[in-house]
């Protein structure tokens, strides 16, 4: 169904209101919406997330908490725009394209942008999510003259106003949903989604706020572009960097100045931590037959040994507890609300 402007006095359906939890990153992703994402956990521990959507209709609002520090590789959809906030005042460092966010910053995600995230620990977020022609024609509307869309991705640092009318909403947004589990009354979703439109407008009015690009130079983002098809056409690969360097037509002091800029990682730490990934991935689900050897073999890990002891060091636990536990869960409860405040 094609998405269609609404405004006024036109009444949605109801708000629709959904919370799940994982404790597999790669399910984390797939319910993710407006983006996707390569997720890499960078730490032992047992990976937490949850995540809220509310759905408006027009309006996507999400919430999200994910526990161990990690990295995200991500791209929007090249027909959204969203606007990402942290949801806690002070937590953990949280890096994007290698510029680091804080409590008073909005990441927008102009349609199709991509972007590199480090998060040092816990990450608590909230984003708003509308088709960019919607918005753009909203914005028209509000402030009487056209904006151009987001074309990259920027750190946007609204007037304190705007700031606090997006936070508050957020906020009145999640606990009016969790409050009426069959969905809010239509004119009550209506008035939310008015709402959430006009304060991603003035948080983007380029009169209100700081602007900062933190887009990719064209050089840098070809370069790991590249980096990222090559690894994913063969992802359990070890892959040589001098053959990496040799298929990229840069030298390795330049695709490490790029991969720490942007990663914070450098490209064969990058490239270890990704097969460690798809390596706890293809222990998660257990039977069938799969043994530890295989999957380490699989994976580029000759020595079981070593795999065995950098597995626990990185995971918290050995591949044979993970392959022994059930696989990661997804269940419907309750939103932490208290936890992640927006």
């Amino acid at each position: 169904m094609p998405y269609r402007f609404a405004w006024g006095r036109d009444i949605q359906r109801m708000a629709s209101h959904q919370f799940s939890t994982f404790t597999d990153p790669n399910e984390y992703r797939e319910r993710l919406r407006g983006a996707d994402e390569q997720i890499m956990i960078l730490a032992p521990g047992d990976y937490r997330a949850e995540l809220t959507h509310l759905d408006f209709g027009t309006v996507l609002v999400q919430r999200s908490r994910q526990s161990l520090p990690h990295v995200a590789i991500g791209g929007a959809h090249p027909q959204l725009t969203s606007i990402v906030l942290l949801s806690r005042a002070e937590q953990p460092e949280v890096r994007i394209n290698g510029i680091g966010a804080g409590g008073r910053d909005l990441l927008v995600l102009g349609a199709g942008s991509e972007y590199y995230q480090r998060a040092a620990g816990d990450l608590c977020w909230g984003s708003t999510t509308m088709p960019t022609v919607t918005l753009m024609a909203s914005a028209g509307i509000l402030l009487g003259r056209e904006i151009a869309p987001p074309p990259v991705t920027r750190l946007v640092t609204p007037s304190p106003g705007a700031m606090e009318r997006m936070r508050s909403l957020h906020e009145s947004s999640a606990i009016m949903a969790a409050s009426a589990p069959e969905g809010l009354h239509p004119r009550v979703a209506t008035a939310l989604q008015n709402a959430l439109i006009e304060a991603m407008v003035l948080c983007l009015a380029p009169a209100v706020h700081n602007d900062t690009s933190i887009a990719l130079d064209s050089r840098s983002a070809g370069v790991m572009r590249r980096f990222m098809e090559l690894v994913e056409a063969e992802p359990a690969l070890p892959l040589s960097m001098i053959d990496v360097c040799a298929e990229l037509g840069v030298s390795g002091r330049t695709l490490r100045q790029y991969c720490l800029r942007h990663l914070g990682l450098g490209p064969n730490r990058y490239l270890w931590l990704r097969r460690m990934n798809l390596a706890r991935r293809a222990l998660s689900p257990g039977g069938g037959g799969i043994t530890v050897t295989q999957v380490a073999n699989d994976f580029g890990f000759g020595e079981l040994g070593r795999f065995a002891v950098r597995y626990r060091q990185l995971f918290g636990e050995t591949p044979s507890a993970t392959l022994r536990r059930a696989g990661g869960a997804c269940r419907a409860g309750s939103p932490l609300t208290s936890r992640c405040p927006a």
